[in-house]
Parts: structure tokens; C-alpha cells; sequence
């Protein structure tokens, strides 16, 4: 369940886990505009993305589209990515 929807339908047990959730949802956020802002993405762009992943399907969805295109641009530039992270493999 995403925040909002804590927020609003939550019960006394899912308040209690509240906490929690805003602490991954803020870290996901920052997470997200620092990746944004590292591709070159114009603020609108950040910003857009910020609030595109309030919603929860539309927010998983970008999540893996903003992954792929960054894989990508690692590919591009000679890195090889893995499950665990990127290295580089230039000559």
C-alpha cells in the first residue's frame, strides 16, 4: 500500500508502521530525483516523476522505465551492468 492510501484507510495496526513507510517512500523520492537529475532530466522532468510515483501501479511502471533508460545510458558509456551494480569495461 502506497502512503496515501495509509494515510487514508489506515487502521490502528497500519498506523503503527507508519513511520516506516514515509522514512522508504521519502529515501525512494530522493532516489529517484538524484537518478532523474544524473540523466540530465530538466526539473519539470524531476518533478513530474516525483509525482508520478504518489501513485502506486503508475509509480512502479516508472520506476522501471527510469531503470531501463539508465541502464542504457550505462551501456552506452561502457559500463557493464549486473544485478549488483555497474563496472566499468573500457579498454
Amino acid at each position: 500500500m502506497n502512503v496515501l492510501g495509509l494515510i487514508v484507510m489506515g487502521t490502528a495496526e497500519d498506523v503503527a508502521g507508519l513511520p516506516v513507510v514515509i522514512v522508504a517512500a521519502v529515501v525512494g523520492l530522493v532516489g529517484l530525483f538524484r537518478l532523474a537529475a544524473g540523466m540530465r532530466y530538466a526539473v519539470g522532468w524531476r518533478i513530474l516523476l516525483a509525482a508520478l510515483m504518489l501513485i502506486p501501479l503508475v509509480g512502479l511502471i516508472t520506476l522501471l522505465i527510469l531503470n531501463s533508460r539508465a541502464t542504457k545510458a550505462l551501456r552506452a558509456g561502457g559500463y557493464e551492468v549486473g544485478l549488483l551494480g555497474a563496472s566499468y569495461q573500457g579498454a
